[in-house]
């Protein structure tokens, strides 16, 4: 099974949700983090992406086996797509949003995840599933809110711990980092500021998240991406 679905995630970040994984072939050829610095490449979660990423399956025979697994779980709680990988055209986005809506439906739960492959797969492909453009740059912020997207932006360091403006954009640091900086716990799911894309869409609002993969190699990447 090259999709690891999971009734409950270990994920400290996420909360009391379920979960999927998937590896590297899912994810955009041009995510600037994909040669390193994601997330998803260190720690326990490193692991599990590697290995995922070693087989050798096409991503939408990826997301057809992401989706059974999806409609394997219980529907008990909210679900985080990908922990690790992504949607890279709009008949994988519309194979596991189809496998959400059922899954949310079980018992009015929600579904939410990010994606870097938002300058090539529809908003619509996404169905119901709520979704944030993973952005580098804020330049790239306003042209996947064009696109019908909400939107997360990768910063090294937050300007503010509360809302701030920065060039006419509305960015919300993100509260599980705030939080985890001052000693204290915000879940995924006790926030859920992300399961819910349209009310971050009505209010202009992009998620700061601040690098927390492999930093130095993300840092990296992240200069790269705002130098072009």
């Amino acid at each position: 099974m090259p999709i690891i679905a999971k009734e409950n995630t270990a994920n400290q970040k996420i909360g009391n949700a379920s979960t999927t994984y998937s590896g590297l072939n899912t994810c955009p050829s041009d995510c600037p983090l994909r040669k390193g610095g994601c997330y998803g490449m260190c720690g326990p979660v490193g692991i599990i992406f590697r290995r995922l990423s070693d087989m050798k399956r096409s991503h939408i025979r990826e997301a057809k086996a992401e989706a059974a697994g999806i409609l394997k779980l219980s529907g008990e709680k909210d679900l985080r797509i990908h922990t690790t990988g992504d949607c890279r055209s709009n008949e994988s986005a519309k194979i596991i949003s189809s496998a959400a809506q059922t899954y949310t439906k079980i018992q009015d739960r929600k579904a939410w995840t990010f994606t870097h492959a938002w300058k090539a797969v529809s908003r619509k492909s996404w169905g119901k599933v709520s979704v944030l453009a993973s952005c580098e740059t804020l330049k790239q912020v306003k042209q996947a809110k064009a696109k019908g997207y909400a939107t997360a932006l990768v910063v090294k360091e937050f300007k503010s711990d509360k809302l701030y403006i920065e060039a006419g954009q509305k960015v919300m640091p993100c509260p599980n980092q705030v939080a985890k900086a001052k000693g204290e716990k915000v879940t995924c799911t006790r926030c859920r500021l992300c399961l819910n894309d349209e009310r971050l869409k009505a209010a202009g609002i992009t998620i700061a998240l601040k690098i927390h993969g492999p930093t130095l190699k993300a840092a990296k990447a992240l200069a790269s991406c705002c130098e072009g």
